[in-house]
Parts: structure tokens; sequence; C-alpha cells
């Protein structure tokens, strides 16, 4: 594989995230929110461990899931069903010869759109197997078949051999809207 071809996270996404979070005044992991409710003075947050009052609140959920809250005004239901998603798919598969421990991205693929369905980056996380996940991005036309196909060419291309796959998921990613 070509070197220049590939990039990852040095000390991989944990580690960038833990240091994001170290840099925040208040994060809170593990609690269950069981209501929102915006007010004049900010957001009250109804959790697991009682009431929290915020200037304003960041949800780190799909938000499609948002829509369903109680407490959502019209306003910001209406922002949230304008919320569109990239099309993607993550393979899970065995393939040998590819850079271990590591997330790679391989950079033709993302530097050109006309691409689709080729393989954005993979991540080889355990040195004890040949185990992948494999991200793509998917487009209109292109099913599980397209992208499982386009995977065992890029494989070839970057020098590998796909063995098997274990599974191939389609997902939204990114969720977007217009301003």
């Amino acid at each position: 594989v070509d070197a220049d071809q590939l990039r990852t996270i040095a000390g991989g996404y944990a580690r960038l995230w833990a240091r994001v979070a170290e840099s925040l005044r208040d994060v809170r992991l593990g609690v269950e929110v069981q209501g929102v409710q915006a007010t004049d003075e900010g957001v009250l947050v109804q959790t697991s461990g009682g009431e929290v009052a915020f200037d304003r609140l960041i949800l780190a959920v799909p938000p499609h899931a948002v829509i369903g809250l109680r407490h959502l005004s019209a306003d910001h239901r209406a922002v949230f069903e304008r919320v569109r998603h990239l099309d993607y798919y993550t393979t899970i598969c065995t393939v040998r010869g590819l850079p271990r421990r590591g997330f790679y991205f391989v950079r033709q693929n993302i530097d050109d759109p006309t691409r689709a369905g080729h393989v954005l980056c993979f991540h080889h996380r355990y040195d004890d197997t040949d185990v992948v996940l494999c991200y793509s991005s998917g487009a209109a036309g292109l099913d599980a078949n397209d992208i499982q196909r386009l995977l065992l060419q890029d494989v070839a291309g970057l020098g590998g051999t796909l063995d098997q796959i274990h599974g191939c998921r389609r997902w939204r990613y990114m969720p977007h809207a217009s301003t």
C-alpha cells in the first residue's frame, strides 16, 4: 500500500474524544435523559440524577430520534424534520495485506466524488485478527451487493486480499439541514 494514500488518527478516536472532553467544562456520560424543556432562561433537563439547568443544550442523538420528545417546540420540530442524511455502509470483513492497528483514510476515494460506493476508510483495530471495518458512501442506484463488489476492487487495489465478508450494514450518516 502506498503510504501517501492512507491517513490515520494518532492514538485513535477514543483518545481524540477524551482530549476534547477534557477541554469542556461539563461533560456527563451515562445519564438517562427523561425530559427537556426550553425556558426563557435556557434549558431544563430532567435526568435520572435530577434536574439540571443549562444555557444551551447539545443533543448527541440521531435527529430523527428527537422528533418524538414531548417538550419539543413546533419550531424545533420543524427544524429536525428537515434533517437529511448521507447514505453510508459499514462492512465487516476479513482482509489480509492491509496496514494494521489503525484507522486509515483512502485518499483517492475521498478526494473524488465520482467514486461513490468505494471504500472511504477502514479500521483495523486488533493485532491478533485480520478482521477490519470498511466504510463506504452509498448513492442512488447502489445497494449492498455493489458496495461489496467495489470493496473487493478497492482491497485488491490497496494490495490486500479479501477473504470473507461477515456483514454489510447500511445506515444514516452525517445528519444535516440547510439554513
